[in-house]
């Protein structure tokens, strides 16, 4: 990376209002968050604590979820706390990014975030979602990579553990919640929502994060995940061998 293009990003990569989704309570998570985020001050942490499974009373139920998501339950908790994220976001005058509380950043975070958040504002991406992780192993195909872009335009999320998202895309998402609520878990409801041409979708390649209790590493608080070095290995080998399938694709 050359010397101007790393002034453009470090310049635009100042300030990034950063929501963390978290379990009030969860000792563990908020520790592992605290140790990540001390690394990276341009991420300015603001910890969703509102909205635990005890805070879902029938009037937050009622007038945000339908069907089998509107019931006291760790993915409905998980929903109504990206909403209230996307909540404080709408009031910006930009992009916030949003994080769940079990996510890792891999050792290319500090190069390729700054030239995430240029090249949104180089393109001028608006009325979008940018998913930064690969907890859902997907890549883009080798015949499809540009030189020099990092962002590729997509149908559908990898997961909601890691995403830049903007005030437009962030109002029209609870736009579209006021007037036909919540039904699907917030990772599939985003890409539902994108597919309904709500907002837009990117993907950067490469990843630059991963649920680290999707790879193994620590505990799912949702579902039954196993945690562990099987799990972990396991992990690692479906997504080494996902990238070396995109890479032979031509």
């Amino acid at each position: 990376m050359n010397k101007i293009a790393l002034v453009l990003c470090l310049t635009v990569a100042m300030h990034c209002p950063t929501y963390i989704i978290h379990v009030q309570g969860n000792k563990e998570r908020k520790l592992h968050m605290e140790k990540l985020l001390a690394k990276f001050p341009i991420l300015e942490p603001n910890y969703i604590n509102q909205g635990n499974i005890s805070d879902l009373e029938d009037e937050v139920l009622h007038t945000y979820f339908k069907g089998e998501m509107a019931q006291k339950q760790a993915v409905t908790s998980c929903a109504y706390k990206h909403l209230l994220a996307l909540q404080s976001i709408a009031n910006l005058d930009g992009w916030g990014m949003v994080l769940e509380d079990d996510i890792k950043f891999y050792s290319n975070f500090n190069d390729e975030f700054g030239k995430v958040l240029n090249e949104i504002k180089i393109r001028n991406i608006g009325n979008a979602i940018i998913s930064l992780e690969d907890s859902l192993p997907r890549y883009i195909p080798k015949n499809e990579l540009i030189k020099g872009t990092l962002l590729y335009s997509r149908k559908e999320m990898r997961l909601a553990g890691a995403y830049l998202i903007d005030h437009l895309a962030a109002k029209n998402i609870l736009s579209y919640v006021s007037e036909h609520k919540i039904h699907l878990t917030a990772d599939w409801f985003y890409s539902f929502l994108i597919q309904e041409n709500v907002l837009s979708c990117y993907w950067s390649q490469p990843a630059i994060a991963c649920q680290k209790s999707i790879s193994g590493s620590l505990p799912s608080l949702i579902d039954r995940k196993k945690q562990g070095v099987f799990r972990q290995l396991s992990f690692f080998l479906q997504r080494q061998l996902k990238k070396i399938r995109s890479k032979l694709n031509h």
